[in-house]
C-alpha cells in the first residue's frame, strides 16, 4: 500500500504546529499534548479518505 501523500501547504503546517508545540511549554503536565491528538485526527482523516477512495463501505 503507497503511504498517503500531503500537500506542500500541510506540509508546512504539520511544521509549523510542532514548531509551535515545541516552543511554548505544557500548560498542564498530566494532560495528552494537543499536537498528538491533532496527529491521531490528521491519521484517522486521511485513512478515511483511503478506505473512501478503495470503496470500503464497512462501518468503522
Amino acid at each position: 500500500m503507497e503511504p498517503p501523500r500531503i500537500s506542500f501547504v500541510n506540509a508546512l503546517s504539520l511544521i509549523r504546529n510542532a514548531w509551535l508545540v515545541w516552543s511554548t511549554p505544557p500548560l498542564a503536565p498530566g494532560r495528552i499534548p494537543e499536537h498528538l491528538l491533532d496527529l491521531r485526527r490528521h491519521w484517522d482523516y486521511c485513512y478515511s479518505r483511503n478506505e473512501e477512495a478503495r470503496g470500503a463501505t464497512h462501518e468503522l
